[in-house]
This record gives C-alpha cells, sequence and structure tokens, in this order.
C-alpha cells in the first residue's frame, strides 16, 4: 500500500473511530477504561494527515489483545441497554481495522526507516573512504576515484549519461567508470527487459529507445503501462542495495531501445570503488525521501518521447503520462505521410488544449482516438504551451476520465458504422421540426437538422461540424432510427 493510500485509509479510520468513542465513553463501565485511553491514543495517531515515526509495536500489539476479546453479547450481561450493545459492536468492528491500519502504517514506515539507514550508511562509508585518501597522501587532494580509474569517456559515449538524474551531474572520470562497469545491450520490438517476480540482478540505464514499465493489474495477467523509460532514465538502482528484492513490475520493449546493463555485484563495487558515484547515488535517495518522490526530474532535462504507432498503443501512452508519470508537455501526432495530424498539451494529469484539424478542444481528443493511426508517429515534448491553441482547445475535464470517454466513444463508433455503412449517402429531413427522443445531444442534432434539411451526407457532416465522427454518427442513426430522416 502507498503512503498516500495508507494515510488516506489511517485518517478515515482515526474519524470514524472518534465518533465511536463519544458513544462508547457515554456507555462504557470503569473497567473499560483502559480500553477507552488506548483507543483515543490511536484516534489521535491515525486521524492525522500522516504516518509519523512513532513504534507502533505496543499499540499493535494492545490492539490485537483488544480486537480478540470476546465481545460483550457473548458474555451474558442481562443488564447491558441496546445502546451499548450497538457502540461496543462499533468498537469491536474499528478495532479490526485499525488493527489493518496499524499493520499498512508499519509497512510504510519500517521502509522508510530501511532508506533512511542506507542513505547514513553510504554518506559514513563514502567519509571514511575520503579521509583515508586524505591521511595517505598528506597535503593532496584526494582525488574521486582510486588509482585504477578509467580514462575518460568521450562525449559521444556519455552523453546519454549525461541526461541522467543520478549520474548526470559526475564528473567525466566517473562516468567512465559507469560506462567500464556495465555492457550496452540491444533490445527488439517485443524484448522484454526484466520480468515480474525476477531477482534484481542488475541496474539498467537507458542510452536510446523506449522501455515501458509496466504494473499486474486487476485482472490475472493483465499488465498496465505505469511508466516510460527514455534516455539517460535508470531502474533497479534502490532496489539493487537490498539483497534478495525482487522486481514489482515487467520492463519490455515496443519498437527497440539499448541500455547500459551494470551487474549487481559490478554496480555494488562501482558504489565502494568510486566515493563520487556512491555520495550522488545518497543525495538522489535524500531528495527522495524529502519530497516522497521516487524519481527526482531535473529541471534542466526535457523529456522526450517519440514512436511508431505500429509499436505503441496510442491509448496506454497517454494514459501513463497522465496518470503515473504525470508529465507536462505537447504530445504531436503524425501521419504517416509525416502530416501534423493532432497537437494537445498535457499538464500535471489534465489534458488542457487539443487541436485536430478544424476541430478544438474536448471533440479533438475524442477525435484523434478515433482516427485511423496506423503507421503514425507520436512525439511528446516537456515544454510550455503552444501559443497557436487558443481559449475555444481549452479542456477542464481531469485527463483519465477524457481518456476514459474517448476510449468508449471509439469502441461504440463501428456499430453506428454497420447502421450507416455509406458515409456519402445523401439523408433528408422528414419532418419539418426537430424532436429528439431521450439522450440524444441536442447541440449536435440542432446543428446536423440545418443540414439535413436540404440533405446532407454522414461524410459532408463531419467534414463541416465541430463534432467527432462519432457524435455525428450516433445522431444520424438515432435520427434514423425514429424516422426523421430518411
Amino acid at each position: 500500500m502507498t503512503n498516500e493510500a495508507t494515510t488516506t485509509a489511517a485518517g478515515a479510520i482515526g474519524s470514524r473511530l472518534a465518533l465511536a468513542l463519544e458513544q462508547f465513553l457515554q456507555t462504557t463501565s470503569k473497567r473499560d477504561d483502559h480500553l477507552v485511553k488506548l483507543l483515543t491514543v490511536m484516534a489521535k495517531l491515525l486521524a492525522d494527515s500522516r504516518p509519523t515515526p512513532v513504534d507502533l509495536a505496543p499499540l499493535a500489539a494492545a490492539i490485537e489483545q483488544a480486537a480478540g476479546r470476546t465481545p460483550p453479547e457473548q458474555q451474558h450481561d442481562d443488564d447491558a441497554s441496546e445502546a451499548l450493545q450497538r457502540s461496543y459492536a462499533a468498537f469491536y468492528t474499528l478495532a479490526n481495522e485499525v488493527r489493518a491500519a496499524i499493520r499498512d502504517i508499519a509497512e510504510v514506515l519500517q521502509r522508510q526507516t530501511d532508506m533512511n539507514d542506507l542513505v547514513l550508511r553510504l554518506t559514513s562509508d563514502q567519509d571514511q573512504r575520503l579521509g583515508a585518501l586524505e591521511a595517505e597522501v598528506p597535503g593532496v587532494e584526494p582525488r574521486s576515484l582510486d588509482e585504477t580509474a578509467a580514462e575518460p569517456c568521450d562525449e559521444e559515449a556519455q552523453a546519454f549519461l549525461r541526461q541522467s538524474e543520478i549520474f548526470g551531474p559526475l564528473s567525466d572520470e566517473a562516468l567512465g567508470r559507469v560506462l567500464a562497469s556495465g555492457h550496452i545491450e540491444t533490445y527488439g520490438a517485443g524484448a522484454t527487459v526484466f520480468g515480474l517476480g525476477e531477482p534484481i540482478a542488475a541496474v539498467h540505464i537507458v542510452r536510446s529507445g523506449i522501455v515501458e514499465v509496466c504494473a499486474p493489474g486487476d485482472e490475472p495477467n493483465e499488465l498496465s503501462v505505469i511508466a516510460y523509460l527514455t534516455s539517460g532514465d535508470s531502474i533497479g538502482e534502490m532496489s539493487a542495495l537490498i539483497p534478495n528484492e525482487v522486481r514489482s513490475s515487467v520492463g519490455r520493449v515496443p519498437e527497440s531501445a539499448d541500455a547500459l546493463v551494470i551487474e549487481r555485484e559490478a554496480f555494488l563495487r562501482l558504489l565502494d570503488d568510486v566515493p563520487e558515484v556512491a555520495t550522488r547515488l545518497a543525495s538522489v535517495f535524500a531528495l527522495r525521501l524529502r519530497s516522497g518522490a521516487s524519481r527526482v526530474q531535473s529541471p534542466a532535462r526535457q523529456r522526450e518521447l517519440r514512436g511508431s504507432l505500429r509499436y505503441f498503443d496510442l491509448t496506454e501512452v497517454v494514459q501513463a503520462l497522465l496518470s503515473s508519470d504525470e508529465r507536462t508537455g505537447s504530445m504531436t501526432v503524425r501521419a504517416s505521410t509525416d502530416e501534423v495530424i493532432a497537437e494537445f498539451y498535457l499538464d500535471a494529469g489534465y489534458v488542457r488544449y487539443a487541436r485536430l484539424g478544424r476541430l478544438e478542444g474536448e471533440e479533438a481528443f475524442f477525435q484523434l482516438f478515433q482516427t485511423d493511426l496506423s503507421g503514425g508517429t507520436f512525439h511528446f515534448r516537456e515544454d510550455a504551451p503552444p501559443e497557436a491553441l487558443g481559449e475555444t482547445a481549452e479542456i477542464h475535464t481531469p485527463g483519465t476520465s477524457l481518456l476514459y470517454e474517448a476510449a468508449r466513444l471509439a469502441a461504440e463508433l463501428p456499430s453506428f458504422r454497420e447502421i450507416i455503412p455509406d458515409p456519402d449517402r445523401i439523408y433528408t429531413a422528414t419532418t419539418d421540426t426537430l424532436e429528439l427522443e431521450d439522450g440524444a445531444p441536442r447541440d449536435a442534432a440542432e446543428e446536423m437538422w440545418g443540414m439535413l434539411r436540404d440533405g446532407a451526407s454522414a461524410a459532408r457532416m463531419v467534414e463541416q461540424l465541430p463534432r467527432s465522427q462519432q457524435a455525428v454518427y450516433r445522431v444520424l442513426a438515432q435520427l434514423i432510427h425514429s424516422g426523421k430522416v430518411k
């Protein structure tokens, strides 16, 4: 369970527990005073907005004992009132929920403690190493590398490392040692970089291409894309420091990619031999702990994603950028002829602007997923909003909701195409006035009605109206079904 999910669950249970305590305090007897005090402390802890680094072991043991007691209704207490029975029942239910919440919080706190210990150990080790170097060579500044350091690597070879969050700030000498510690592995379309449940045996740093990181979904054998790794991105650098860790995700290559692969043992030797690398790693881990992020993006870096839509699913790409990465930047989709099909702007979980041909806003975004994109390409770049997109193209719906709606509309379109198989057929209105059935979008229907009175085809209405193809076909199918056009 994530920190955010744990704190949300704890806060909700703490609020419910506080209300239950009000009733419990009014009906309980002196013999349960110790339970009241215990639950009061728990309510204060769990209603806090975030887990605090307290020792939860005694509290967990106490609630284990309290939750395991026999409820009063099984103690044959004839004098217990109905209100007392209800308050006791609420208490025992919440006690079990609190017990589960405590376990989740304790797990999160333990992970944070382990990471803090790791950062302190790395920093301490490197301080000792630097001190030893100074002692061995009096009056000489200690080198960041030992005497067997590799020669500096050329700029082309180290270019992708310069884009890395962890390795980017290192000296040329240190980068040379990083490169010398591993080897470049090339992956073709559909290749698996690492699998779910595999021991973490290496650190991967992407040199070129894109690696999809996928996590198990709600359904068996279902994988969802949660992030994309591009040039300079790395994975496994934290977990490689923990013995017997296994992969909680899958790394796969949709198109092609290559990466620097550093085996775990070589990576640990690198940290021992090159204090500069270990110190940088400790600094990055400390920043991640403070910010609560798994990755700290360098403000100087503009991340880019490029790929062919023969290998990538555009819905998955956009969903990952919106939900997991929450990237901010422009997405351009091009046809196989390199002509721009659509442009839209992502802003930390929202699609703010969209344009496709003469369509703008939500209708443009919906039409994108109703268009044949086979052979096309996409290009995402972190940057400021394009000046060409104005107010009419602005969108206010949360990005994930908008994407789900776009997928739903695209899935419905084939059924409407069966009703209207010939897009060039001319349809005309059979009545002078427009009467709509429930559920028909009035704005779109009124726009179409003016054209249908003089006769119009589905293709012409799609071309001229500010509506996606699904919107036009849906309304036309409803009008045909009701007999208002023929």
